[in-house]
C-alpha cells in the first residue's frame, strides 16, 4: 500500500499484545514513523493491533525488533485489502439485518480505524440510510446519562466501555472491542432508534440541553494529591482522561482512603448516572 506521498508501507503482525506494546515503545524511541491499525481478522486472535510504517525503515525496524527480542508473526507489504476485510465483514452483516419499511432501514459502514484511547480496540463510523433528527429528542428521554445538544441535534452516551455519538445522518463509536462487537452495537442501535420512533407517541420528548461534568467539575471530587498512581502527572489530567474514556475512575487509589469516602460515593453515583461503567463492589 502507498500513502499520500507514494511511499510503500509495511505491516507488522505480532504474536501477542505484550510484544506489540513493547515494539511500539521501542520504535517510537528510535523515531520510526508508525501507525497503529486493527490487525486483519485472520490474525486478531494473536494480537488485535498491528503496526504499519514506511518501507524505507524496514531494515532499521527489523534490527530494533531483533535486538529487543520482540516476537512477531510476520512483516508484510501492507495491502489496502487488509483493512477492507474488517470493513467488508461488518458491512455484510449489516446488510443481512437491514429492516425495510422501518424508520431507519439500514446503517451503512463508512470506515473502521484504530481507537486512539485504546489501541486494542477500534473506532467505527457509519451512515444512516435515513435522517434520524426527529427521534433524537425522544432518545434524550429514554437513554440515561446522555449529553444532548439540541442545535445538532446530537446525543452522546456510554454503552459499556463504548462511547457513542448519534448525529442526524451518522454515528461514531469509540472503544469498540472488535468487528463482532461493532455488528452487535450497530444492530442494537438500529433497533433502539426504530423502537423509539415506533413508540414516540407514548414518550415525552426532551429538548433539555444535558451536559456532562467538565474536567474542572470532576477535579473537585478528586483528592487533589497528584500522587501519579493513575498514570497521570496531575489529578486534573486524570479528570480529562476519565471523561474522554481513556482512563477509569477506579484508578484513583486515593479515593479508597477513609478521608475521601463521601466524595467517592458522590462521584461514583454521578458518573454511573452519566453512563460511565463503575465496576461492582467499588
Amino acid at each position: 500500500m502507498k500513502n499520500e506521498k507514494n511511499q510503500e508501507t509495511e505491516i507488522i503482525i505480532f504474536s501477542s499484545t505484550h510484544h506489540m506494546i513493547h515494539a511500539e515503545h521501542k520504535l517510537r524511541m528510535n523515531d520510526i514513523p508508525l501507525t497503529l491499525y486493527p490487525a486483519p481478522p485472520e490474525f486478531r486472535e494473536l494480537c488485535s493491533t498491528a503496526i504499519t510504517f514506511p518501507s524505507s525503515f524496514k531494515e532499521e525496524v527489523g534490527s530494533i525488533l531483533e535486538n529487543n527480542l520482540i516476537k512477531i508473526k510476520g512483516m508484510y507489504p501492507f495491502d489496502s485489502d487488509m483493512m477492507q476485510k474488517t470493513k467488508t465483514l461488518i458491512q455484510k452483516q449489516l446488510e443481512k439485518i437491514s429492516q425495510e419499511d422501518a424508520f431507519l432501514e439500514r446503517i451503512l459502514l463508512e470506515k473502521v480505524e484504530m481507537c486512539i484511547a485504546d489501541p486494542d480496540k477500534i473506532r467505527v463510523f457509519a451512515n444512516f440510510s435515513d435522517n434520524v433528527s426527529e427521534v433524537i429528542p425522544y432518545l434524550n428521554s429514554v437513554l440515561p446519562g446522555v449529553t444532548y445538544n439540541n442545535d445538532g441535534p446530537t446525543i452522546t452516551f456510554m454503552k459499556g466501555p463504548m462511547l457513542i455519538t448519534i448525529y442526524p445522518n451518522r454515528i461514531a463509536a469509540a472503544k469498540v472491542n472488535d468487528e463482532k462487537a461493532a455488528i452487535v452495537m450497530l444492530e442494537w442501535l438500529r433497533d433502539l432508534i426504530n423502537d423509539t420512533f415506533k413508540n414516540k407517541d407514548e414518550i415525552e420528548p426532551c429538548f433539555e440541553q444535558k451536559v456532562r461534568l467538565n474536567p474542572i467539575e470532576l477535579y473537585k471530587y478528586l483528592p487533589g494529591t497528584n500522587c501519579k498512581q493513575c498514570g497521570q502527572l496531575t489529578c486534573l489530567a486524570f479528570a480529562v482522561q476519565v471523561l474522554s474514556g481513556e482512563n477509569n475512575i477506579v484508578n484513583c487509589t486515593d479515593l479508597n482512603k477513609p478521608d475521601f469516602k463521601e466524595k467517592r460515593a458522590m462521584l461514583f453515583d454521578t458518573l454511573s448516572a452519566m453512563g460511565f461503567e463503575i465496576p461492582a463492589n467499588t
